[in-house]
């Protein structure tokens, strides 16, 4: 799928036949246009992108040096809070809804909550 995306100079791409083929076969396991958006490889560009989304119309890739900077922050939340910094980087890649669903399931330790930054304070 990264290739296809990415390698306008695959074969595959100049076959619209095989091109359908790979992309029904594949989207049965569980790998479609959209997972690249979960992966932070590709921004969703319409709603068509949560239906059958096609490549560069829906959904299209995030430039190489947009990634790499994702990578970057991703890395930067887990090196700076050892304890919690996992959590950190999944919130900032898939958001709060997921990390309380695998908080939920038990895959993740909750984050305390952070203090309010202009809580008024009582003199």
């Amino acid at each position: 799928m990264f290739t296809l995306i990415y390698d306008t100079s695959a074969p595959i791409l100049s076959n619209t036949e095989q091109k359908k083929k790979w992309f029904v076969k594949n989207s049965m396991k569980g790998i479609t246009p959209f997972l690249l958006c979960c992966f932070c490889l590709a921004c969703p560009t319409s709603l068509g992108a949560l239906k059958a989304p096609q490549l560069g119309i829906d959904i299209k890739p995030y430039e190489s040096d947009d990634i790499v900077s994702i990578c970057d922050t991703a890395i930067g939340y887990m090196q700076a809070n050892k304890e919690y910094g996992a959590f950190d980087a999944l919130q900032y890649l898939a958001g709060s809804t997921i990390m309380e669903q695998l908080v939920k399931a038990g895959y993740l330790t909750s984050h305390p909550p952070l203090p309010h930054a202009f809580a008024s304070s009582s003199k």
